[in-house]
Order: structure tokens, then C-alpha cells, then sequence
């Protein structure tokens, strides 16, 4: 069965059996789990195992005896898409019967269900490129009548439907590299799309078939643009969106759009006439997008914009004259003031450079492979627990980077970062001398950033690839357990948290057909703070700040620190923590005169200390100086079905109503027109899942949230 990067492919034969080493627990035997999806008190979870029962779908709630088969009437494509939308699993499934369709599942067997047989019959439509936009699931299928478009739904069968026949007839508008963006204000959802006369182009669509159309034909005639999202240029730069395109006279260069014909521009032709720059490697820092560009006399170098031509400039030729430095932003962090990535100079070869966005900011940090030759650190970005990509960017260990590298004498091991020079140090050698103990190439689920350290596989020569844990100090960065005894590697991977465990999947030596097995790290992932709410509100010319814990433990202090462009943080206050406690405790902090400022938005958030100087942050709490708030409150409480809000608007503006569970997983969303004065509005809340929720109002002015049972 082929593997795709876009592809979850997952059957299982799982065995309950149960056995536990040092802070190990065996969840599954030979069941080569892949992924999985927590739903709740359980998770979905998918194997690509030779297994009997292989085409059937599985379930754990983090137990040997939890975790089990529970549907059999489905199994996961090999080309499948899969998504949480609404507090559900939605994903391409196939049957003999219907071929590979929209399913979802609530991890029941009565809640696994075909949502649409869209092409009838055996044949398949295949969904592709889901993406959720303003609460409505937008995807790709194809049927025989109108090849592969673009269609919508909001997870009921009479609520999926084309959206457009963009491509007339059988032909199919979906193009290879499909994808979808929204703008900073999310507002336009925007794809690429090829109606069989323009080539494939930049597209938009609100929903509505009289709402779909092509923004531009960039590159005039049949001819397509490439047009290429970097997937981050949204933030921060409210309606537009700046994306590569080639137009066919000045190459693949820098253009922004704000959905209009009229409003779609080339940015900047940064390497003339029609040779392209190719822009890439986007990064999104102080207000501002970095990337990578060819240019001539310059090579491949670091570039900047903020999204206006005379503020597209070359911040850095790192390697001077037509050498190229290559940066790499995609692998790239933020400590403090600065963004860290890797370069290459001739002098120094690959080694980890800094940068404040200035030339003269811009520096290398440590020439670790001292001279020409390589170091090749690789930035460990802790993808695995953030919601979004540039949320992972500001994950770190006690305000450190954990590395990949090699100094050339000691092959490739830990080290760690703070960002200055004397403490860009290696952790350990773990395979004594120049052989590498993380082996040759390090995977991102190789590694998990905890509050305890960095959980991740290595080799000390003696065990093979095991589990290990680091501290950032030599004594503390030690193996967890002997998976596969003796030299022989388990090589774990790390595939998901659960339940405030990492399940992993490696092999304890007895699998068949190359099936690893499921693991649960018994180390809890608790942070010594659970907070449970964080919201900004205005009083007068104050910003006034709140917080509620469920739960302290060793908690030391609160730092908070405010924003004017939700990347960049600065400190203005503190306050003590209770350091142990299991009561609901409430926290208030008043920024005096935040809104006599003149920022437009004022970002806030909160940095958790415990005692022993670990800290994670807060989820980020926007306030507007414009308009006020106002309240809110809902009832019933607890709620079984019907849910009703009710909105206390200090004047008329666009709302948007989120619900999220107690993992922070958006299950519903509703953008709504609040009017000055009192408000309401019902919700179903029927498909939800018995428990805990937080609904949050976001307006103009910031959001505000409240907690509510459903039963």
C-alpha cells in the first residue's frame, strides 16, 4: 500500500495485550498504529497493518483493554483526507459498496456512517483537500457528470452539494496542487482552480455558486500562473494575501491580491525580466513575512515584505556576491527578539544564524562544525502538540531550542540553544565518539517537546534506537527504556498526545510484516498550571485582564505580557501564583490606559511559571480599541440539546461564536451580526459529546468566553 505525505492510511488488528516497562505501557500488539485523533473521553486511531480485520476502524481511551475495534462497515482509503470538524472524525472512506467517499465517525459504531455516496455506487469520489471556512466543510470530488470540484457541506447528506461546476462537463477544475487560504480577516476563502479557458488561476468562493470566481487570470490565455500559497502570509495582513505566481513575462515572483481583479498586483519582479526569484520559505515575524528569493548578483538569500513594493527589499546577502546561503525559515524559531534558522556560507558551511530583521541583526550564532565544513543543526520544532504551525514556532524548553547537530568530531547529537553564543552547547554524546547517536536524519516523530524535557529516539550503541528524555543537562538527558532489548532498534516514532500522554508506535522485536506496535508513555504531560480560561476586556481606557485555574502545581508566578502585533511580546507585570492548589482560583490584571495607545489591537497573553523556572503560555487574548464588548451569557446550563445565547452589544458589528472542548479543538463555529442592544441566538448542540465546553464570543473588541455542560 503506497503512503502519501497527505495520506492516513489506517486499519488495524489489535491485540489487548498489556505489558509494561519503566514508565512504558504496551497498548497494542502488531497493530502499526499511524495516527490518531482524540474525540473526547476516546481517540480515533489507524493502522496500515497485514492484520485480520485490517479494514476496520479502532479506538483507544489510552488502555490495553480500551483500546479496540468498533466499526467494521468502513476502512480508511489509502488516499484519504481526514479532519475533526464539528466535534466529530470526517474522512475518506471506502466499502465495496460505495467506493471511497465523505464518512464520519463520533468513535461509535451507530455514529460511523456514510455522510454522502456523492458519486453513486461502487464508483468513488474520492474527497480530497479538506479545509473548514466560516463552520462549513469545504473539499474536492469527483463525479462522472462533473469531474473533480469543488463542494461543501455541513457534515448532513442534504447539506453536501457542488458548490460550482467551475470546469463545465466531465472536465475537473482541481488542480494537482490544490489547496485552500484565507485572508487575514477571513473573509474570502481562496483556492487555485482551472475552468478550462484561463488555466489554473487564483479562485475565491464565499459558499454560493454566484460567490465563486476566478480573482485574476495572472498568466492571460490558457497558460496557467502556478500560483503557489506559502500558507502563512494571512497573518497579519488583514485583507490581502501574498502569494508566487508567474504571470509569463516576469517569472515566479512575489504578487498580493485582496480578491478583487483590480486588487491583485504583482508585490515586486525581484529578479528582472522574466527570470523568476521563486520565492519561498515563508516566515511571519514582527508584522512582517521573511523569505527566500533568488536574485541576481545575489543568489538565494533572506528577503523581506510588508506587502508593499518599496517594503520588499533584501534584508541580508548572507554569502556575498552570487553564492547562495539557501536560509531555511521553515525550520526556524523565535527567542525573544530574534528568529533563528540555518545558512550556508562559504566560509562556514551550514551552520545557525539569527536575525532581528535588520542586515546588520542578522549574524551567525555559533560556528558549530568549525570552518567550511558543516554543522547541519536542524531546529527541533515541537509540531506534534501545537494547533498551528506558528504556534510551534514559540514552543521551547525553559526559553531554550533544542538542535540537531554535529561539531565534526562527535557525529550527530543533542545540543540546545538560548540564543547566545557560550550556551549554543552539546546536551551529551550519546554514542560515545564520532558515531551518531540520533543516527543519520532526525524525523520530526522522532522528537515531542514536554514539560519535562525533550522526549525523543536515540542511540547510545549498545540498546539501538530507544526512547530517551533530556533535562537540557547532561546527568538529565537519559534513556526511558530498553523497547526491543539488547542492540536491536524499536525505533519509536511519536504519533500522538492523549488523555496527557504521548502514544508512540515502535517495535518490541516479535512483530511481523514490519508491524510496530502502541505504546503510551506513563510520564504525565501535565503543566503545573490548568488554566481554563483567559479573556480581555475594556473598562474605560484600561484593558482588564482575567484568568481562572482549575489546578496549580509548583506554579510559581504569572508574567503577563502584551502585543501590537500578536508576534511580538513584551512584559508588563506579574503576579504570585498559589503553588499548589486544586481549587478554582480567579486572577484579575489592569492595564491602565492600554487603549489611549492608538494600536488598532492590543494582544495578550500569559507565561506560566513553575518553581523550577519551566513555563508554558496562555492561549492569546485580542482586545480592539474600538467599540466595546459588551457581556453575554447562555442558558440552560447544563444543556442537552438547544443551547441559547444571549449578547449585550454595546453597538452594531460582526461576531463570531466558537465552541471548543477541554482539548482546545474548535467543534463549532458561527460568524453572526450583532446588533446595538440585546441579542439572541440558538444553537443544537445535539451532536456534541457529553462533557465539558467553553463558548467564545470574538468581536471587533477582543472575546470573551464562558464555560458550559452538555449532558
Amino acid at each position: 500500500m503506497q503512503h502519501t505525505l497527505r495520506s492516513f492510511l489506517f486499519s488495524a488488528f489489535l491485540l489487548t495485550a498489556f505489558v509494561s516497562r519503566a514508565q512504558v505501557t504496551k497498548l497494542c500488539n502488531n497493530c502499526n498504529i499511524r495516527n490518531g485523533f482524540p474525540l473526547g473521553s476516546v481517540a480515533i486511531v489507524f493502522s496500515d497493518s497485514n492484520a485480520p480485520d485490517s479494514d476496520s476502524l479502532w479506538k483507544t481511551d489510552g488502555t490495553p483493554g480500551g483500546t479496540m475495534k468498533f466499526a467494521d462497515n468502513v476502512s480508511m482509503n489509502d488516499e484519504t483526507d481526514v479532519i475533526l470538524y464539528m466535534g466529530k472524525l470526517f474522512f475518506t472512506g471506502i466499502n465495496a459498496v460505495n467506493g471511497k467517499e465523505l464518512w464520519v465517525s463520533d468513535a461509535t459504531a451507530a455514529g460511523t456512517f456514510l455522510v454522502k455516496d456523492i458519486e453513486a455506487g461502487p464508483g468513488s469520489s474520492v474527497p480530497r483537500n479538506f479545509f473548514v471556512f466560516n463552520g462549513t466543510l469545504y473539499f474536492f470530488a469527483n463525479t462522472t457528470a462533473n469531474g473533480v470540484e469543488l463542494w461543501k457541506s455541513n457534515g448532513t447528506e442534504s447539506g453536501t452539494v457542488l458548490v460550482e461546476d467551475i470546469n463545465p462537463g466531465a472536465a475537473s477544475s482541481w488542480a494537482l496542487s490544490a489547496g485552500f487560504l484565507t485572508n487575514g480577516d477571513s473573509t474570502i476563502l481562496y483556492f487555485m482552480a482551472n475552468n478550462g479557458a484561463d488555466g489554473t488561476e487564483l479562485w475565491r468562493t464565499d459558499g454560493t455558486e454566484p460567490g465563486t470566481m476566478i480573482v485574476k487570470d495572472i498568466n492571460p490565455g490558457p497558460a496557467s500562473s502556478k500560483t503557489l500559497f506559502n500558507n502563512i502570509s494571512n497573518i497579519g495582513f488583514g485583507p490581502d494575501i501574498i502569494f508566487t505566481a508567474d504571470d509569463g513575462t516576469h517569472g515566479a515572483e512575489l504578487w498580493k491580491s485582496n480578491g478583487t481583479e483590480a486588487g491583485t498586483v504583482l508585490l515586486k519582479d525581484i529578479y528582472f525580466d522574466f527570470l523568476s526569484s521563486s520565492p519561498g520559505s515563508f516566515l511571519f515575524f514582527n508584522s512582517k513575512l521573511y523569505f527566500v528569493a533568488d536574485a541576481s548578483g545575489y543568489g538565494r538569500e533572506l528577503w523581506v515584505t510588508d506587502g508593499t513594493t518599496a517594503g520588499t527589499t533584501l534584508v541580508k546577502d548572507i554569502d556575498p556576491g552570487i553564492f547562495s546561503s539557501n536560509p531555511n525559515l521553515s525550520l526556524s524559531i523565535f527567542i525573544g527578539g530574534k528568529f533563528y534558522f540555518t545558512a550556508r556560507t562559504q566560509a562556514e558551511g551550514v551552520e545557525l544564524w539569527s536575525s532581528d530583521g535588520t542586515s546588520g541583526g542578522t549574524q551567525i550564532l555559533k560556528d558549530i562544525n568549525p570552518g567550511p565544513a558543516n554543522g547541519f543543526p536542524l531546529i527541533l520544532i515541537n509540531f506534534l502538540n501545537s494547533s498551528s504551525f506558528q504556534d510551534a514556532r514559540g514552543n521551547l524548553y525553559g526559553g531554550k531550542i533544542f538542535l540537531f547537530a554535529n561539531d565534526g568530531t562527535h557525529g550527530n547529537e543533542l545540543w540546545i540553544t538560548d540564543g547566545t553564543t557560550a550556551r549554543t552547547t552539546m546536551v551529551k554524546d550519546l554514542y560515545l565518539g564520532s558515531p551518531s547517536g540520533l543516527g543519520d536524519f532526525f524525523s520530526f516523530g522522532s522528537y515531542f517537546y514536554s514539560p519535562f524535557g525533550l522526549v525523543f529516539a536515540a542511540d547510545d550503541g549498545s540498546t539501538g534506537m530507544e526512547p530517551w528524555r533530556s533535562d537540557s543537562t547532561e546527568s538529565g538527558t537519559i534513556r526511558i527504556t530498553d523497547i526491543n532489548p539488547g542492540a536491536d532498534s524499536s525505533s519509536p516514532q511519536f504519533i500522538f498526545v492523549f488523555n496527557n500522554r504521548l502514544l508512540f508506535r515502535a517495535d518490541d522485536g516479535d512483530n511481523i510484516n514490519g508491524d510496530r506496535d502502541l505504546f503510551r508513555l506513563d510520564l504525565a504531560l501535565s503543566v503545573p498550571i490548568y488554566l481554563l480560561d483567559f479573556t480581555a476586556s475594556p473598562r474605560g481606557k484600561s484593558a482588564h485582564l482575567k484568568w481562572t485555574t482549575a489546578e496549580e502545581i509548583n506554579s510559581s508566578y504569572f508574567e503577563i505580557e502584551k502585543s501590537t502585533d500578536g508576534r511580538q511580546f513584551k512584559k508588563i507585570g506579574s503576579m504570585t501564583a498559589a503553588t499548589n492548589s486544586s481549587q478554582k482560583k480567579s486572577y484579575e490584571f489592569v492595564d491602565a490606559d492600554a487603549l489611549s495607545s492608538g494600536s488598532k489591537k492590543l494582544f495578550y497573553r500569559l507565561r506560566m511559571v513553575d518553581i523550577d523556572a519551566k513555563f508554558s503560555y496562555s492561549k492569546i487574548a485580542i482586545l480592539n480599541s474600538i467599540s466595546t464588548l459588551g457581556s453575554f451569557h447562555t442558558y440552560p446550563n447544563p444543556a442537552s440539546n438547544r443551547l441559547v445565547i444571549v449578547i449585550n452589544s454595546g453597538n452594531s458589528t460582526k461576531s463570531e461564536i466558537r465552541i471548543t472542548d477541554q482539548q482546545g479543538k474548535q467543534v463549532y463555529n458561527q460568524q453572526v451580526n450583532t446588533l446595538q442592544g440585546a441579542n439572541q441566538y440558538a444553537i443544537n448542540i445535539a451532536y456534541l459529546s457529553k462533557g465539558v465546553y467553553y463558548l467564545q464570543l470574538l468581536t471587533d473588541n477582543g472575546s470573551s468566553s464562558v464555560k458550559f455542560i452538555k449532558n
